[in-house]
């Protein structure tokens, strides 16, 4: 404790006589009125003399500072005060994707269904096919309440996830688009603002966003990429919604009729081909030309008959007809020999010779149509005149032909 620190007080009281000086310690310095007056008598002044009583009054404090510091004062202690700090606890933003869903299915035509009750056996009022999710209307212990794409009912917690989980898989199976928010907003060849201009684009135009750049969006733009100022997007990531079951019925009705019409499309090119081929089959075939008939023997007649079963027993009447005349034209050549006979088993003419389907229509004889194909030719009946060769239309080739003519499946040329 410092002199300054203690409180002394001095009180001169003039009508007693008496001048006393005290201090905090306790200490009392008194003077009588004898001594009092002998020094006023003096010719000392009462101001004169308080000052000199104070000054013996202080020594006397000093003096005695030590025994008053040992014997009254507590040592000093020092404190030290703490003040009280406020925790600054950082709040995580929630993710955007806190009150969202995505399901968990994954494999084509796999889906999750949403039910109208939050039980296995309510109605199905939808379903959620992979890579789809939705908003979040009440969570459950086993069941949560979803709305999606305009179906809204229950799914199970099982097979969807939600928060942090759903944002990843929102990104993982989604698509990052950008929604333009304002007019007249200029698609840019480059991330600049000198960049040629591709073209403008208004509110709700959406491309799939390829990057986000500082300051730019980079977009999908004509099978290449283009850019927007970002200041007029706004970016989000979009999945697949739910599917109502009168939504998907009306698709597989659809599909079914899609499927119908195209059906019948292809119905109709292939008639129309058909026509085509009957057309340049009118156009390109030669004319029939008639006759004197040919005197062959019964023997002669059955083998020709016998031959058009075994080349064209499938090919339409034509077919059939412009088979016999090809034997007749090489009857009339004279270069196959001089009977059909002759003609029919000429080396390496005809190959139903060779692998044994004329020996088996010669056993079982031929079609009525066949005889009467062949019956039609030997009258002089000729519809591919001047024709000795023909051949399967999967073999054939037409550049190496003077003329020719598609009957059926055959095409009958010189």
């Amino acid at each position: 404790m410092n002199l300054q620190s203690r409180k002394v007080a001095f009180i001169a009281v003039a009508s007693a006589g008496i001048i006393s000086v005290s201090c905090a310690a306790g200490i009392a310095i008194s003077a009588n009125a004898t001594k009092h007056n002998s020094e006023v008598a003096k010719g000392k002044s009462i101001e004169n003399y308080i000052e000199e009583e104070t000054e013996a009054a202080v020594a006397d404090i000093k003096a005695n500072d030590a025994v008053l510091v040992g014997a009254e004062e507590e040592p000093a202690v020092t404190e030290s005060v703490t003040e009280p700090q406020t925790e600054q606890v950082t709040q995580a933003e929630p993710s955007p994707y806190e009150n969202k869903f995505m399901v968990t299915v994954s494999g084509e035509g796999e889906y999750l269904n949403i039910r109208a009750e939050a039980n296995e056996d309510a109605e199905i009022v939808g379903k959620l096919y992979e890579g789809a999710g939705g908003d979040i209307l009440e969570k459950g212990d086993a069941w949560t309440r979803v709305s999606s794409g305009g179906v809204e009912g229950y799914v199970k917690n099982d097979f969807i996830v939600t928060g942090e989980q759903a944002e990843a898989k929102a990104k993982e199976v989604g698509t990052t688009m950008a929604i333009v928010k304002e007019e007249s907003i200029r698609i840019r060849e480059t991330a600049d603002e000198n960049g040629k201009i591709y073209t403008l684009c208004g509110i709700g135009d959406a491309y799939v966003c390829q990057a986000q750049l500082d300051g730019w969006v980079q977009i999908e733009y004509d099978d290449g990429s283009a850019y927007i100022a970002s200041d007029f997007v706004d970016v989000e990531v979009r999945v697949k919604k739910a599917v109502s079951i009168e939504e998907e019925r009306e698709a597989a009705l659809e599909e079914a009729r899609a499927q119908e019409e195209a059906a019948r499309e292809q119905a109709q090119e292939a008639y129309d081909d058909e026509e085509d081929d009957e057309a340049d089959y009118q156009e390109a075939a030669p004319e029939t030309v008639y006759t004197d008939s040919y005197d062959v023997s019964y023997d002669d007649a059955y083998m020709l008959a016998c031959l058009v079963q075994a080349e064209a027993g499938g090919e339409p009447y034509d077919g059939k007809l412009a088979t016999a005349n090809i034997v007749i034209n090489r009857l009339n050549s004279g270069a196959y020999g001089g009977s059909i006979s002759d003609v029919i088993y000429a080396p390496g003419q005809f190959s139903v010779v060779r692998i044994g389907t004329f020996q088996s229509a010669l056993s079982n004889g031929p079609s009525s149509d066949c005889v009467s194909a062949a019956n039609e030719a030997l009258a002089g009946v000729n519809n591919v005149p001047g024709y000795r060769s023909f051949c399967s239309v999967s073999v054939a080739n037409y550049d190496a032909y003077n003329s020719y003519v598609v009957i059926g499946s055959q095409v009958y040329y010189n």
